[in-house]
C-alpha cells in the first residue's frame, strides 16, 4: 500500500470521529495492517504537509467539528 493511500485511509478513520470518541494509534494500527509509528508518521505528515486539522489528546485522534475540509 502506498504511503498516500494509507494517509488517506488514516484520515478517512479520523474524520469518522469526534473529541467524545477518538480513534487510538493502535486501533488505526490494527485496522491498516501497518506500525503505530507509521501512523504517527502520517499523522505528522497530515498536520504539517497537508494542513489538514487532526487533533489529538490521551485517549486518541479525531477530527474538529467547527472545520470542514475537502
Amino acid at each position: 500500500m502506498s504511503k498516500k493511500s494509507v494517509k488517506n485511509l488514516i484520515l478517512y478513520h479520523i474524520k469518522q470521529r469526534k473529541k467524545s470518541n477518538p480513534i487510538r494509534s493502535k486501533e488505526l494500527s490494527y485496522k491498516l495492517g501497518c506500525s503505530d509509528v507509521h501512523i504517527r508518521d502520517a499523522v505528522h505528515e497530515l498536520r504539517t504537509k497537508d494542513n489538514v486539522p487532526v487533533c489529538s489528546g490521551g485517549q486518541g485522534y479525531y477530527f474538529p467539528t467547527d472545520i470542514t475540509i475537502e
